[in-house]
């Protein structure tokens, strides 16, 4: 199950290749349906990303800051870290 749901966690492993790995595999299909709880957090932030990225967009061509978009690529590579760090970490424990 551990290597299951880090493996969904991934944000590197495409879904179509790992659903067909799965099913070659000997993976139980009760481990298999567990794991997709570790799709929730990539498609939240996707979803929060994608709400907020128009607003984002509007902010910087009203304002046409260079200071806001360098605000917003420092916002992003910073939260892009901790995201690797917070999924190095789990894994590490797993």
């Amino acid at each position: 199950l551990k290597v299951v749901l880090l493996l969904r966690l991934s944000p590197l492993v495409p879904y179509n290749f790992f659903n067909i790995f799965m099913g070659i595999t000997s993976v139980k299909l009760k481990d298999y349906c567990m794991a997709h709880i570790a799709m929730l957090p990539e498609t939240i932030i996707c979803c929060f990303i994608g709400g907020t990225i128009s607003h984002i967009y509007q902010l910087t061509q009203k304002n046409n800051n260079k200071s806001v978009k360098a605000l917003f690529i420092t916002i992003t590579v910073i939260g892009t870290l901790i995201a690797f760090c917070g999924i190095y970490s789990i894994s590490k424990v797993a």
